[in-house]
């Protein structure tokens, strides 16, 4: 096989896969250290995300650690569920009578929806409703969450 032949040749599907494979392992990286970085703004690397996911809920008020009065609205804790992603959420809905909020979600990357989404019963919160599309490792759409009665 000559030298020119060998350029012709195309690529096998082995490398195509880790190619993609590294490409989205890259994006989670990128999109894991946003996460950490919009939480808190001293945050350098993301070593072990779960650990210091944990360690900033510590840090957290109206965490699991710290009980809000009855007198108080349960409403802080969606103030995490924003941060992860602010600027994914088109619109707000928020009925303080049922502790229940409507976000509206455009081209959040999929990676982040799935942190967002295992990262609410850490904060008290459930996710009750979902009307959304996944299109090129993006989500769209609705989602309805509330805080849960302790």
């Amino acid at each position: 096989m000559t030298a020119k032949s060998s350029l012709l040749r195309p690529p096998l599907p082995s490398n195509i896969l880790t190619t993609q494979n590294n490409k989205q392992i890259d994006i989670y990286e990128t999109e894991i250290f946003s996460i950490f970085k919009m939480i808190d703004k001293n945050t350098n690397r993301v070593v072990t995300p779960r650990i210091q996911i944990d360690q900033l809920i510590e840090q957290i008020p109206g965490s699991s650690k710290i009980q809000a009065s009855r007198d108080e609205s349960n409403f802080e804790n969606y103030g995490f569920l924003i941060s992860l992603g602010e600027k994914y959420i088109e619109s707000v809905e928020i009925d303080f009578k049922l502790n229940q909020a409507t976000l509206d979600l455009f081209e959040i990357p999929q990676m982040q929806y799935a942190v967002v989404k295992n990262a609410v019963d850490t904060f008290n919160v459930n996710i009750i409703d979902e009307n959304i599309i996944s299109e090129n490792n993006k989500i769209s759409g609705e989602i309805k969450i509330e805080i849960k009665d302790e």
